[in-house]
């Protein structure tokens, strides 16, 4: 009992200084409650969503429907500041005196492009604080994109975005690849998830046989045309801000589909525009584009081989005039002996060559002077143009907003006879019918035409795969003058002879060759490629806020988009199809997305918060597609399916899928420094087997703000 008595001696000492310090105590730990509304300063539109804190003593909370607030600071007396910041507004700070009695302060914010980092648009369109994100995520303000012009908004993250990397096509109007943090599969298309406005998107390319002649019926690998990605129908005059999330966990709640992270469009609205009478913004554009770089020709040795060459019909008549390489005379300018004497018929390494200075230079245009023309290639790109024009009108009142964009872009490329032109009407709107109930809907429509796009491909039909082998002597200005030869003129008759399979009944081109390469003027202009794209984006939302911390919402979307493409080849083309023909195809592609989510927002203790996500969506895929192809043509000029000399090839595909997903989250704060994230979702997916048709995607992660701690 005596070894005890210290312990007896230390309780009772501690427990008097205790009781002793007990109304010190509890005086410091008394609670000012602080309560107010913020407001937009135009109009005093309540604002939802507003984070209000005290920094200094990590504390915060945010705004009702209605634009109020209520947060409690522990125990302490004199002036602390009071900030209130929203994105797309500028961050206001207030002093208030903590007295231990209540107070009452409203905040009124100015709608600005600053301090978007603040706070970020994530997965399912919650919005979140940058600083509480357990996973890497990056917002850059719209202006970002339309400040330097791009005719696709993917292409216009380049160099915007840490970790980023944006691969644009070379092809006039073609798709841009995007890739966060570096490919993670190696047979996967490794792009991020495109979502506009919570409602995700299709961002679809055409592979590398895209309507490619060689593709079709039977699939090859000489590639095809570039129409270009889907998402870029997207104008970046009505967007607002773009996020991207890094990584598989920033887009858990998306499922596999996110497995690369995403990319959130939210689009403009008529939040903050003027009450009385409309507000009108109006944009303007222009951009003129050469190409960056060519290959580097040698203007030495023009075409044929062993050094000789002369034309005949273009197809192996002449001394090497199926050449399509440049291993032939020099380009030194004569106008006779670009062949050897009969009995000069063996190459010897370092013995000159004895030409017959008796023989005239034969060309495709007939004899002439055997010189080098050093920009042919480059005189057939001309200078691209693209203009573009938009204008919006905005107005708001106390409870509603209205927005009206409507945009044009016309688009001359550096090929010639290539256009593309895009219209683009937006309309989007909100409404806080009353103090529970909200709701806001938009709907986008975009037209868009592209006439002769060029191709990429180990064929004709792509420009620079003929200029590979492009003779340095040809002259592209005649190229240019004359699309047709005279079927009269004894030159013509002598091609015919030599070309069997060139029809009479049909215009014959004017070419340097007739083994293997067009006219490329003749395939800018008398062939020809036509395609449309008619695209309807959508969604609307209903909120209930059943008290100031919970909240329900439903929201439906859909994205339908239909393809058409149309190349029709001319007879006597040389490739793809020597006898003409044509490709049609028709394709529709749509995507419904119809979800809940109950939002649970609450502050369990003074340091302690907590906001729980819950819903489920459900989505239908559907993708229809049908093709026809015509190989050889009964009447030159007539393109369809009727004047086909043989069997036309056709084709009709057709898929849907529907998936039905349940998913949660839940975040932890503590203090303003410290949060952990739990996510997951679960899929049932209408492809795989009945019984085994259910996928798992959990996420756990945490953020940790050293400095605040």
């Amino acid at each position: 009992m005596a070894d005890n008595r210290w312990f007896v001696r230390f309780t009772l000492r501690l427990g008097l200084v205790l009781l002793g310090l007990t109304p010190a105590v509890a005086a410091a730990q008394a609670p000012t409650t602080i309560s107010g509304r913020v407001t937009a300063s135009v109009g005093g539109t309540p604002l939802y969503g507003a984070i209000v804190s005290i920094p200094t003593l990590r504390v915060s909370a945010s705004t009702n429907g209605d634009g109020r607030y209520q947060l409690v600071a522990p125990g302490s007396t004199g002036a602390v500041t009071l900030t209130a910041r929203l994105i797309g507004f500028k961050t206001q700070s207030v002093q208030v005196s903590l007295t231990g009695s209540d107070v009452t302060q409203d905040i009124t914010l100015e709608e600005g492009a600053i301090e978007l980092e603040s706070k970020v648009v994530t997965a399912l369109g919650i919005e979140r604080e940058q600083r509480s994100l357990s996973y890497a995520a990056q917002t850059i303000g719209g202006d970002r994109l339309s400040d330097v012009r791009s005719n696709n908004v993917v292409s216009s993250l380049q160099g915007k975005v840490a970790g980023v990397q944006v691969t644009n096509s070379a092809n006039p109007f073609g798709s841009a690849r995007i890739v966060v943090r570096g490919a993670s599969s190696i047979l996967g298309q490794n792009q991020p998830l495109i979502i506009v406005d919570g409602i995700p998107i299709d961002n679809t390319a055409p592979g590398n046989t895209g309507y490619g002649p060689q593709g079709t019926p039977t699939p090859g690998n000489l590639g095809g045309y570039d129409i270009g990605n889907a998402a870029s129908d997207i104008s970046a005059d009505n967007i607002a801000s773009v996020t991207v999330l890094k990584g598989p966990n920033a887009a858990a709640l998306y499922g596999s589909r996110a497995a690369n992270g995403a990319i959130v469009y939210t689009t403009k609205s008529g939040r903050g525009a003027p009450q009385q009478g409309f507000g009108v913004t109006a944009t303007f554009g222009a951009t003129a584009e050469t190409p960056l770089r060519l290959p580097n020709y040698q203007n030495q040795y023009g075409q044929g081989f062993g050094g000789q060459f002369d034309f005949v019909d273009g197809n192996g008549g002449g001394t090497n005039d199926f050449a399509d390489e440049s291993w032939g005379p020099k380009l030194d300018g004569r106008a006779t002996g670009c062949v050897r004497v009969k009995a000069d018929s063996i190459t010897v390494i370092g013995q000159p060559a004895v030409y017959d200075n008796t023989h005239p230079c034969n060309q495709f245009f007939g004899a002439g002077p055997w010189m080098a023309h050093p920009n042919n290639v480059r005189d057939f790109w001309q200078t691209g143009l693209m203009v573009n024009a938009n204008v919006a009108v905005a107005r708001s009142s106390d409870r509603s907003n209205v927005r009206l964009s409507v945009g044009r872009t016309n688009e001359s490329g550096m090929y010639p006879n290539n256009t593309n032109n895009r219209t683009d009407i937006a309309l989007s709107g909100g409404t806080q019918v009353s103090d529970h109930w909200s709701a806001e809907a938009s709907v986008n429509y975009i037209n868009d035409g592209m006439k002769n796009q060029p191709s990429q491909a180990y064929e004709e039909i792509d420009p620079m795969q003929g200029f590979i082998w492009f003779g340095r002597q040809v002259d592209m200005q005649l190229m240019k003058n004359n699309l047709y030869r005279d079927p009269n003129d004894p030159f013509t008759q002598q091609i015919l002879v030599g070309n069997p399979l060139m029809r009479r009944d049909a215009p014959i081109q004017y070419s340097w060759n007739y083994s293997y390469h067009p006219n490329p003027y003749w395939m800018a202009n008398v062939k020809t490629t036509n395609y449309s794209r008619n695209r309807g984006l959508g969604h609307a939302s209903v909120s209930y806020k059943v008290n100031d911390w919970l909240s329900v919402t439903g929201r439906t979307g859909r994205d339908w988009y239909q393809n058409q493409f149309r190349a029709n080849y001319p007879v006597n083309d040389i490739s793809p199809f020597y006898q003409g023909g044509l490709l049609d195809v028709g394709e529709t592609r749509s995507e419904t997305n119809n979800d809940f989510l109950i939002t649970a927002n609450r502050s369990l203790t003074p340091t302690i918060n907590l906001t729980v996500n819950a819903g489920g969506n459900q989505r239908k895929n559907d993708y229809n597609t049908n093709m026809g192809q015509v190989a050889e043509l009964v009447i030159p000029g007539v393109y369809t399916l009727a004047n086909s000399n043989g069997q036309p090839f056709a084709q009709l595909y057709q898929s849907h899928k529907k998936v039905n997903s349940l998913y949660g989250s839940a975040s932890f704060g503590y203090r303003d420094w410290l949060t952990l994230d739990l996510t997951g979702r679960n899929d049932w997916s209408s492809t795989l087997p009945k019984n085994n048709n259910s996928l798992f995607y959990p996420s756990v992660g945490a953020a940790f703000i050293f400095t605040d701690a």
